[in-house]
């Protein structure tokens, strides 16, 4: 019987103890990154800018510079990632991928970006220029093109070099947005639902419309603000409510309608949508019927029935550790008894 309890009290501890193992590392954020504007920056307060801002004519090209200093103690390397603007769910701004921000954008910025100089080392105390070439296409558009410069700044510890280890390196994300235009031609918006339906967010049952931006208008502090309802008895089951949101230029994401219950299954029957969305002083208003067919129903459900589990499991090694700790405690203290009795 005590055989069996310390193997099991060895196998829970060590099962515990796989996912504590991490490395020494120490963040790497002494380094700044300063733009360096030409002629074709838009703007008279360039001082206080901190993104690229560029008007230039179909075809040409200009050459985008940033400065890097290192600030810190150590070396680190430098390296540039090209990427797109896109809207995720709800109005969320994301600078930080190189994915297609729709299907109907005329260009996108990591297309039109050239980086000339990359994975730079850049000694402590000193900077580097990194060269980037924005090259507009030769087919004019209306409005913005908008993306960004992600840059990475890696060092190995010193720590970890001291102790003839494998090197662990430990990294800073910083953001250039870059905004490109042909003309300074102001764009009038449009937006556009289009699909609707169900699907899974964030680990729950959710209801979506799809909303589209089709010029290359950045629509700022954005409210969103709707309702879905059963169309056999008006009944609401899912509300959006947003601010203080986004909407880039040429983007498609999906407008997120929630319940307050997490857990409520969504059942195959004819909704409707209606909501509101506002930038400034502009408004637009949706609303249509859409159907949700068992199949797709099925799929997302299923999602409560996992989230169940998952808590079940959680609660299961809550109570083995309570339970082991408890058979740890009274181990301990047979063994302080007995060596009390010798």
């Amino acid at each position: 019987m005590k055989k069996s309890i310390k193997l099991l009290l060895i196998t829970v501890l060590v099962a515990l103890q796989v996912n504590t193992i991490n490395a020494d590392t120490e963040r790497y954020s002494d380094f700044t990154v300063t733009p360096i504007f030409t002629e074709h920056q838009i703007g008279s307060d360039l001082e206080y800018r901190g993104y690229f801002d560029v008007l230039l004519e179909p075809g040409m090209s200009d050459s985008l510079r940033l400065d890097v200093k290192n600030t810190g103690s150590s070396p680190m390397t430098v390296h540039i990632d090209k990427t797109n603007a896109v809207t995720r769910a709800n109005g969320e701004p994301d600078y930080t991928q190189n994915e297609k921000p729709s299907p109907f954008i005329p260009t996108t910025m990591d297309s039109m970006l050239t980086i000339q100089n990359n994975d730079v080392i850049i000694n402590p105390n000193e900077s580097a220029i990194i060269n980037v070439d924005l090259t507009m296409p030769a087919q004019a558009f209306d409005g913005v093109i908008l993306g960004g410069l992600a840059i990475t700044a890696t060092h190995e510890t010193d720590k970890v070099k001291e102790q003839n280890s494998v090197g662990v390196n430990s990294s800073v994300k910083y953001l250039v947005a870059v905004q490109a235009r042909n003309t300074m031609n102001p764009v009038l918006p449009e937006l556009q639902a289009t699909d609707a339906g169900v699907k899974v967010h964030q680990m729950a049952p959710a209801y979506y419309v799809s909303l589209e931006n089709h010029v290359g208008l950045n629509m700022s502090n954005v409210s969103i603000n709707g309702e879905i309802k059963q169309k056999s008895d008006g009944k609401v089951v899912a509300r959006v409510d947003e601010k203080n949101r986004s909407i880039l230029p040429h983007s498609k994401f999906d407008v997120i309608f929630t319940s307050e219950n997490a857990n409520q299954r969504i059942s195959s029957q004819e909704y409707s949508y209606e909501f509101i969305v506002s930038s400034g002083e502009e408004t637009w208003n949706f609303s249509d019927n859409f159907q949700v067919g068992a199949d797709k129903v099925d799929d997302v459900n299923a999602t409560i029935e996992v989230k169940s589990t998952n808590i079940m499991i959680y609660i299961g090694l809550a109570v083995l550790v309570v339970v082991n700790g408890g058979l740890v405690y009274i181990i301990m203290k047979q063994r302080k008894a007995k060596r009390n009795t010798k």
